[in-house]
């Protein structure tokens, strides 16, 4: 059965960024929250609009 979510692979330090910033770490919770630990990365489980949502509040930060 389709899901309609992939696994983005990100980097311990890449997703503690995440989580460290007050912002993303507020509004991107539920996206966040779907990490699993696959040796020395973390994936995140997301639907096509959760990864959407995240670059937003990432480049947003950017941004700013």
């Amino acid at each position: 059965m389709k899901t309609g979510k992939t696994s983005i692979e990100l980097t311990e330090y890449e997703y503690s960024i995440l989580k460290d910033n007050s912002l993303i770490s507020l509004c991107c919770e539920q996206q966040l929250n779907t990490a699993t630990k696959n040796k020395e990365r973390v994936c995140l489980s997301l639907t096509f609009r959760d990864l959407e949502d995240l670059i937003g509040f990432v480049a947003a930060e950017e941004v700013f």
